[in-house]
């Protein structure tokens, strides 16, 4: 459809996310002061997880109000294609907590290659190039479902709303993960 409206949406999804992320970025705080090795990680995660899921929260809240503004509050497409950012943000979520498990010193992915370093280099590398190649299995999962659906509720504009949607909070999400562990 050559309707301007549809320009329209991505362009005002795009601002929403950029206000959920700035007024969630205040709510990255914790009260651990940062001891090394004796710092209490989980209380830190959260802290930065914190910031996250308000600016998730604030993205979807002003994403239906974008909704309703532009489509109307009784409009099938317009809530079709808020299903689509809703999806993109939760498969963004997923793949975030995927990419975690597999990073994060405290799962065994990350402790499966450091203990391979007692054998010597080479079973690093091996045991590394492994961990990394089953780690794209669940986020190549979760695009596929996300793409499918979003493709039976919108087409191919909803598989790009999907892409706006876990792309939406990319600013608090980046700037959390460059003090992050």
């Amino acid at each position: 459809k050559n309707d301007p409206i549809f320009l329209a949406l991505p362009l005002w999804l795009g601002a929403a996310g950029l206000i959920g992320s700035f007024i969630g970025f205040f709510f990255v705080s914790t009260k651990e002061k940062g001891d090394g090795w004796n710092t209490n990680l989980t209380a830190l995660m959260f802290a930065l997880e914190k910031g996250m899921y308000i600016a998730n929260l604030i993205f979807l809240i002003l994403g239906a109000v974008i909704v309703v503004v532009l489509f109307g509050p009784d409009s099938e497409i317009g809530w079709r294609m808020y299903g689509c950012v809703v999806v993109g943000l939760i498969a963004g979520m997923a793949i975030g907590k995927g990419t975690e498990f597999f990073t994060s010193f405290d799962y065994g992915p990350t402790i499966s290659i450091k203990d391979r370093a007692r054998t010597g280099p080479a079973t690093v590398i091996i045991q590394g190039m492994g961990v990394g190649m089953v780690s794209t299995i669940l986020p190549t999962l979760i695009l596929v479902v996300t793409i499918v659906a979003c493709d039976a509720l919108a087409k191919e504009y909803g598989i790009a709303l999907a892409a706006v949607g876990m792309l939406g909070t990319l600013a608090v999400s980046l700037s959390t993960d460059a003090y992050g562990p």
